[in-house]
């Protein structure tokens, strides 16, 4: 499974419109390529309040991240975690 906090990046997959920007275009297609092959099983999207890797790439004023949280008790909740599936064959456009 793939992990996303970018909504647009979810919506993306979800979308039978291709980005404009060949950077992003080609990693669109490699993620979608590995869910055909079943190289991935589906694509997520978590808030970025469960994201764990947050506080290792930017700034978080406030301490007690989900990342302090698992260092401290040695668990991961995901009870909390709002989770979007994309089905194949599931189409959005946007």
């Amino acid at each position: 499974d793939l992990y996303t906090d970018s909504r647009s990046l979810h919506a993306l997959l979800l979308s039978t419109n291709d980005p404009k920007e060949k950077r992003v275009k080609l990693d669109i297609f490699a993620i979608r390529e590995a869910l055909e092959e079943n190289e991935l099983r589906t694509v997520k999207w978590i808030s970025t309040k469960a994201q764990l890797a947050d506080p290792l790439t930017k700034y978080i004023p406030k301490r007690n991240t989900t990342l302090d949280t698992a260092l401290s008790t040695g668990r991961l909740k995901y009870e909390n975690w709002q989770e979007l599936q994309i089905q194949k064959g599931a189409s959005v456009d946007v």
